[in-house]
């Protein structure tokens, strides 16, 4: 059985990704199934109005929560506008010009198709190529942000710490969020009807103002599976494998023929993944989880010569703590897959900078710099700035130096992993290619402004 839920936030949400980074408490934009199946557990045993109230309740507590449930992730949606899954199988130009693709590309209907995937070039350009990372929030109109944020003080027994000024963040409370739960046939009917009842819940951190939520749900059709022996799997969230002997691995392909099952294994022609730590916090006990090495949701395989109980198996998961909303996956038909992907651009990003254009002017440049300035949240706008300043002196340096315009991409294209530049928006990163691409003149003002404001650092 499965039932889809939807979420209606009546305060923020703020779901805690990882601890304190300058200042600031990242969180999660798509909630993990795991902080969902808290909420829920909390709300079994403590809520007020809407706690379990049927026959036995740890033994159906147990039998709902311990084996008999998966809660997968819940995917926020403001207005229009839903997050995205972008496998990282998805390839688009990276700075598309008039000759180019706006859409993404799914290399893996490539592999299915016995095709040369075209991930390493751009087929009209010669261009280099951007891969899919995962989910991602699109860029909204009118200057809408999906993230909200406010400046808290530390407190140090219930009174507030000096100089100890934190900024957490949080959906904001326009946002919905949606997902399902599956469950398995010995689930007591009195579990399936508490699930289906409408309720409120507490999710995520600071819950004594932030991350109540209306929780509703109803029973849904199971998705069927693909009549085909040739599917795409992809993981809608992390995935924690072991490997034959029980020790946890990365190995996509191994723990894909594991699961299925088939006495003569299917052929994973190519897989494409992304390691990642995943963690938690245990509530009841307040601690930490134990970190776990993962593989991150986006993460692809395309995957021939399965067997309809192999598609079944592939279908409930992969690896363990399932029940936790980990290893959540979408198994595809190469034309299932291939419909998904969608525009490169997100709505509301300005068109890509091509490094082969003409080198931005003063005006350029200082338009660009005010929407860029603009855009960012105030906690963050000085920590960005900062490493704006760092890239522009850089930069500065190598042009005056003669550096051709691929080694100042390639200089632009590392500070993307950066702390300060790693959250930026498409539209966000375009305004910095565009101030990169001034002459080395133009960029010693930016670096002169940028100084005055962040104060010399």
């Amino acid at each position: 059985m499965r039932l889809n839920y939807t979420l209606t936030p009546r305060t923020r949400v703020s779901a805690g990704r990882r601890g304190i980074v300058q200042n600031t408490r990242p969180v999660y934009d798509v909630i993990p199934g795991t902080v969902v199946r808290g909420a829920l557990g909390t709300a079994w045993w403590s809520s007020p109005t809407h706690a379990y109230t049927g026959p036995d309740p740890r033994a159906a507590f147990e039998r709902l929560f311990v084996g008999g449930m998966c809660v997968w992730a819940a995917v926020p949606t403001l207005g229009q506008h839903t997050a995205e899954l972008r496998g990282l199988s998805w390839t688009t130009c990276k700075y598309p010009g008039d000759s180019c693709s706006r859409h993404w590309h799914d290399t893996a209907v490539d592999v299915l198709g016995r095709l040369t995937p075209q991930d390493r070039r751009c087929p009209a350009c010669d261009g280099p190529m951007r891969q899919g990372r995962g989910w991602a929030l699109p860029d909204l109109e009118d200057g809408r942000q999906w993230m909200a944020s406010v400046t808290r003080t530390m407190l140090e027994g219930g009174e507030a710490k000096d100089e100890n000024l934190f900024t957490r963040q949080s959906l904001v409370k326009e946002v919905t969020l949606h997902g399902s739960i599956s469950l398995t046939d010995n689930v007591p009917d009195s579990a399936v009807d508490w699930l289906t009842t409408d309720k409120d819940v507490s999710l995520g951190g600071q819950r004594s103002t932030l991350g109540r939520c209306r929780w509703q749900s109803e029973v849904a059709t199971d998705s069927a599976p693909p009549e085909t022996n040739e599917v795409v799997l992809r993981l809608r969230s992390p995935a924690i494998l072991l490997d034959g002997y029980g020790a946890p691995t990365l190995d996509l392909k191994g723990a894909i023929e594991r699961r299925t099952g088939q006495v003569r294994p299917p052929t994973v022609a190519r897989v494409w993944t992304r390691p990642v730590v995943v963690s938690g916090w245990h509530g009841v006990a307040g601690l930490p989880k134990p970190e776990e090495w993962a593989l991150d949701a986006g993460s692809t395989a395309a995957i021939r010569d399965l067997t309809s109980s192999g598609i079944h198996a592939l279908m409930s998961g992969l690896g363990i703590r399932r029940n936790e909303g980990y290893g959540e996956v979408d198994v595809l038909t190469a034309e299932q897959a291939a419909a998904v992907t969608g525009e490169s651009n997100s709505r509301g990003e300005q068109e890509p900078r091509n490094y082969d254009d003409p080198p931005t002017s003063r005006e350029v440049l200082d338009d660009n710099m005010a929407k860029f300035i603009r855009s960012l949240l105030p906690e963050r706008r000085i920590p960005v700035l900062r490493g704006l300043l760092t890239l522009t002196r850089s930069v500065q340096v190598r042009a005056e130096g003669g550096a051709s315009r691929s080694e100042i991409e390639s200089i632009v294209t590392d500070h993307w992993t950066y702390s300060w530049a790693r959250d930026l928006s498409g539209a966000q990163r375009d305004n910095v290619i565009v101030m990169m691409a001034a002459p080395p003149a133009v960029l010693s003002e930016l670096i002169t402004k940028l100084t005055r404001v962040t104060g010399g650092a």
